[in-house]
Order: C-alpha cells, then sequence, then structure tokens
C-alpha cells in the first residue's frame, strides 16, 4: 500500500512539474554563459579580499573529478581569512597567462587518475614541464598536496611525477599524499603550510594577473583536448547485450556493448585509453529528492562548478551527485534538528562527539545503503533550503570506460564494455549512474552523450609485433583486451596472443564468447576460461594461470608483455601472487626474487596494470 501511494505521489508530482515547465519560462534560460575572462576571472580572485597589505599566493590545481578544485577553493578561502593572504586559484587548464618568475609561492593541489597518470586537463602542463618549454625558477617556494586513492596501485602519482618536473623550484614543503576525501588530514597539511607560506609570500606589489587574464582571454580559443570541463558530442549507434537471462536464475547482471560514432579527425585514442562519460541522473530519482524536500525544482541555486544560477532541478540532474551522502551533510542536519531519535541515528553514524572525518562501522553500511533522498527522509523534521543543500552535494563525476574498439578497424566509432548495475536496497529499485543512462537513457542515434579520451600511457601493447601478449581480464576486464586482439590482428602481429578470462557462467555472462571462439578457431588467440559458478567449487583465472604456469613462465622469459585489467580490491592482488608463485616455481626462485622479477618487468613496461575500485 506504501509502495503504491509513493507511486502516485510521483506520478502526480511529476505532471505538475510538466504544466508548470509548460506555463513559464525558467529564469536560467534566458541568462547569458559568462566568457573565459568571467569565469577565469571570478575562480581566481573569489577570496581575495582587501586587506590592508595582501601578500599574493597562487593555487594552482589538476582535478579529473572536481576534488581538487574543491579543496584548492577551500585553502583558499582559509589563507584569506585566517592568513590575511591574497590567494588566487587557477585551473592548470590556463597555465599559460601565468607568469612564475613573477610568483613566490605555489601550492599545487594534484589528483591522480587513471594507472597513475595526471588529469586530462593536466597534460598539456605536464608536456610542455616535460619537454622544458617552460619551467619553474629557483625562486618559487612549491607546495605539492597530492590526492589520491590507496585501494589503486599507483598511489598518488601524479603528485610525484610532477613534483620531479617542479625542478629547480624551492621545496616550500615536503609532497603530502592524500587518501581519498580526507578532510582531517588536508586541514592539518593546511595547519603546517600556513605560517611558511605567510613567511615567504611577497610584500605587496601590483598583481599582474588580472592583466594576463584578460590577454589571455582575448586571445582564447577552446581547448583541442577535449576534456571534463570541453567534452565531446558523440552519438550512440549501436547497443547490444552480452549478457543472456538464465531462467529462474536471480543473478541479474547484464552487460552491453555501445557503440559511439566519433569523427576521427576531431577525437582520437589510442588502444589502452579509457573514454570518460559525463551522466544525467535518473529523473526519478531527482524527483525522490525533491519529494523529500517538498519544493518543486524550480528554485535557482549556484553551485561552484557553474558560474551562472540555474535551476535546482537542473543542478541536481545535471551537476551534482545525489547518490554519494556526505558526512557533512548529515552533520549539517543533526545540527538542525531537535528529533532525539535523529540526532541519535546521526550519533550512531558519525560518532560521539560528532565528527566528519570517520563514519562508524554501523556509518559506513548507513551510507553504503542509500542515497540522498533516503537521508532527508530520515531527517524529516528539518527543513533546508535547496541552496544549503547543493553546498553539501558532490559534483557528479564522469565515468570512465576501456575502450574495446581499436581505431585502426573503426576510425570513425570507440566502443565499450558497461556493466549495467542494478540492485535493491531498502525495497527500492536502485541502479548506476552511467551504466543506466547508457542502457535505459540514450535512444539510439539520437542522444549526445559527452565524453572525453582519458589518455593511459602505461597500458600499452609492444610496439614490436613478434612480442607475445598475456592477457588477464576476468568480467568487464575483459574490456581493453578485445580491442588488444583486434589491433593486433590487424597489424599482422606474429606474436602470441594470450588470454585467460573468467566469469559467473559460462551460459550466462562469457562475454565476447563468439568472438573469442573464433579468433581461438584462426589461431589468433590462445584462449583459457574460469567460470567460478559452474562447478562443485569456484575456479579463477588465478587458478588457470598456474595451471599453466610452464606456458606462462616460457613466454615471460621469451620477452613477452603481461597485462591485467579488472578489479583493484581482490582480483589484482590474487593474479600477482599467482605470477609471483609461478615465477618461485619455474625458476626455483626466493619469494622476494621473484617480486624483484616481476618488479623489473614493470620497470620495462613488460606488466601493466588497469585495474579500479568499486
Amino acid at each position: 500500500m506504501l509502495a503504491l501511494l509513493l507511486a502516485l505521489a510521483l506520478l502526480a508530482f511529476a505532471f505538475r512539474k510538466l504544466l508548470s515547465r509548460s506555463k513559464s519560462n525558467s529564469s536560467e534560460s534566458v541568462q547569458r554563459p559568462p566568457s573565459i575572462r568571467d569565469k577565469i576571472s571570478r575562480e581566481a580572485f573569489e577570496h581575495t579580499v582587501q586587506h590592508p597589505h595582501p601578500r599574493r599566493v597562487l593555487l594552482l590545481y589538476a582535478t579529473e573529478y572536481g576534488f581538487a578544485q574543491q579543496v584548492a577553493s577551500y585553502i583558499a578561502q582559509h589563507l584569506s581569512q585566517q592568513q590575511h593572504l591574497a590567494p588566487r586559484v587557477v585551473n592548470v587548464l590556463h597555465y599559460p597567462l601565468l607568469n612564475f618568475a613573477r610568483e613566490t609561492v605555489l601550492l599545487f593541489i594534484c589528483s591522480t587518475t587513471g594507472d597513475g597518470v595526471p588529469p586530462t586537463e593536466a597534460s598539456d602542463f605536464r608536456d610542455a614541464l616535460d619537454s622544458n618549454q617552460i619551467s619553474l625558477p629557483p625562486s618559487l617556494n612549491v607546495a605539492i598536496l597530492a590526492l589520491g586513492d590507496r585501494a589503486y596501485p599507483h598511489f598518488c602519482r601524479a603528485g610525484a611525477i610532477f613534483e620531479h618536473l617542479f625542478k629547480p623550484a624551492s621545496t616550500l614543503h615536503p609532497i603530502t599524499n592524500i587518501n581519498q576525501q580526507d578532510w582531517t588530514s588536508i586541514q592539518l597539511w593546511l595547519n603546517s603550510i600556513a605560517p611558511k607560506v605567510k613567511s615567504v609570500a611577497p610584500s605587496p606589489l601590483s598583481d599582474y594577473l588580472p592583466a594576463a587574464i584578460e590577454k589571455y582571454a582575448n586571445s582564447y580559443q577552446s581547448p583541442t583536448r577535449y576534456s571534463r570541463n570541453n567534452p565531446y558530442m558523440a552519438t550512440i549507434t549501436a547497443r547490444n547485450s552480452l549478457t543472456t537471462a538464465l531462467p529462474k536464475s536471480a543473478d541479474r547482471k547484464k552487460v552491453i556493448r555501445v557503440q559511439l560514432a566519433i569523427e576521427p579527425q576531431h577525437l582520437q585514442y589510442t588502444v589502452g585509453d579509457a573514454v570518460a562519460i559525463i551522466p544525467t541522473n535518473n529523473p526519478s530519482h531527482v524527483t525522490r529528492l525533491l519529494l523529500a524536500m517538498a519544493v518543486n525544482g524550480h528554485e535557482l541555486v549556484t553551485i561552484p562548478h557553474v558560474t551562472h544560477a540555474l535551476s535546482f532541478e537542473t543542478a541536481l540532474t545535471n551537476h551534482l551527485d545525489i547518490c554519494t551522502i556526505q558526512p557533512s551533510l548529515i552533520y549539517e542536519l543533526a545540527k538542525r534538528s531537535s528529533n532525539a531519535s535523529q540526532l541519535s541515528l546521526a550519533h550512531n553514524i558519525l560518532g560521539s562527539p560528532l565528527s566528519t572525518s570517520v563514519l562508524t562501522p554501523f556509518g559506513q553500511t548507513y551510507v553504503r545503503q542509500r542515497h540522498v533522498f533516503d537521508l532527508l527522509s530520515d531527517f524529516v523534521s528539518v527543513s533546508v533550503s535547496p541552496q544549503t543543500l547543493v553546498q553539501y552535494l558532490r559534483p557528479l563525476h564522469a565515468r570512465y570506460y576501456s575502450i574495446s574498439s581499436t581505431p585502426l578497424t573503426r576510425p570513425r566509432a570507440i566502443a565499450i564494455t558497461v556493466d549495467v548495475l542494478r540492485y535493491t536496497s531498502l525495497n527500492i529499485e536502485r541502479e548506476g549512474v552511467a551504466s543506466s543512462f547508457l542502457n535505459n537513457r540514450c535512444p539510439l542515434n539520437e542522444t549526445k552523450v559527452p565524453i572525453f579520451i582519458s589518455s593511459n600511457p602505461n597500458f600499452r601493447l609492444p610496439k614490436d609485433l613478434t612480442n607475445d601478449i598475456i592477457m588477464i581480464g576476468p568480467g568487464t576486464g575483459i574490456a581493453p583486451f578485445v580491442a588488444f586482439i583486434e589491433q593486433r590482428i590487424a597489424q599482422n602481429a606474429s606474436g602470441t596472443n594470450c588470454l585467460f578470462f573468467g566469469c559467473r557462467h559460462k551460459a550466462h555472462d562469457f562475454l565476447y564468447e563468439a568472438q573469442l571462439r573464433q579468433y581461438e578457431a584462426q589461431r589468433q588467440l590462445k584462449l583459457f576460461t574460469a567460470f567460478s559458478r559452474d562447478g562443485a567449487s569456484k575456479v579463477y583465472v588465478q587458478h588457470r594461470m598456474r595451471e599453466n604456469a610452464q606456458l606462462l613462465w616460457e613466454m615471460m622469459e621469451g620477452g613477452a608483455h603481461v597485462y591485467v585489467c579488472g578489479d583493484g580490491r581482490r582480483m589484482s592482488g590474487d593474479v600477482h601472487e599467482a605470477l609471483r608463485d609461478i615465477v618461485q616455481r619455474c625458476a626455483a626462485f626466493t619469494r622476494d626474487e621473484s617480486e624483484a622479477y616481476l618488479q623489473m618487468l614493470t620497470d620495462q613496461k613488460r606488466y601493466q596494470r588497469d585495474v579500479w575500485v568499486t
């Protein structure tokens, strides 16, 4: 009965919104988009207030998802309000407007993306430093705050890359690595560095930056490198299921292959790269959130990454993450609540006293099972305005998919392999934001999908076509290897292509089975499979690797390149352990010698991994 009432409420709410849209035009539709000069100036000087003797500091950020930008803004606000400095915040994409010789302090906030590489928008800056087109002077005092995720193999690697490239600039503070969104550690870093910044920041002189922005804007051209802020608009031309539904099975796993049309003169990629999809949120989930707040969505709000006001509904649909619950939002709701049960819930989630730095075990489960509208329903007595709520929502991130095609055979298309996430939590059907967007909300040959290429230089095929390759990719980890095999065949590579693939059921989720079997029949591929749930005992790819230890050892000794793609939380570690055991057994090495052997392969770029954590 409750479900029926909720469904009726959703339908009524949607109908009222449709009527209201037909009767009025949103004020956001008549607003003129800001110029590039306005966008850069607003961000640069947002936290530069008029102090009696302002000392200038440059904050340069490199972001893929938006978190480094958020951190840079927070640091700038602190330096302005607490230290009475004049921080200027600039996206690394616009580095040409900067004159590093006229700067004294540089705080560089950098995320790591992909397989330990700098963000897309930092690529030109990295290349300019690497080729000595620009250099940082010794008079410049630099501190690097590197942001990353310890679950990945190359934690904060991009920060280390820039630390090397920044020489011979002076080090104001040793590089500091931050795991995920650890605001407590960020604050500790800020507390330790603020006095150092203040001691070396220059005396107030005229700032060159306003005039530099003006000159830069006058000659500015949209970057040829597509990125999160400058996506390429692609069209979905094909969508095919790679899985087969099993009768009377609770396994709802669905994987699709999606093909996007591109113009090769505008968008180039290399096999091994990933494509980033910028999705929109499910309208029904947006409606649930609006219902929980008892608002219609027409309210105008401002958000950090958009320089003009827009409707609350548009912000929720296109710009904000409405699934992930931030601890700071729970804290804010608790502060506004006088309800005993709600305050008890907040303490169960955040601990006592309330803290936003670490969730309790109960809190970790709580936020994992819920979306933002669930949280608002649990704090139903608390009223927050749309503008207040958006301050506690993360930006809607792009989702990255390994490319499953090669430009050698499909120059006008990019194919990806998508695991369509569907699950039920708290009796509500949930779904993955990007996978459901691609599967359900993009009519073929109609919808324009914002995308950009995420280069992965550390996941590349050998240039020597006589080299053997060993590919290990269970599940959707097979995605790049479909492209690898296709490219090697197109190049007439004489080296052996060896693939270890695993899935749950041969009849259900053997991805690309017909294609792989054809390659195998034509002796273009050595294929080893593991179906974990088809037998009495579970069999994974690492079991098949150990069964073929001698073959793998001989291939590695013969110069083969080893590639691993897939889950970084368990699978990649299990595969690495299997490789180490194979080396130890076949070469009669010690454990340490076997690790050293794999490290040698890594150093030679013959052992490459592209893994992710869900």
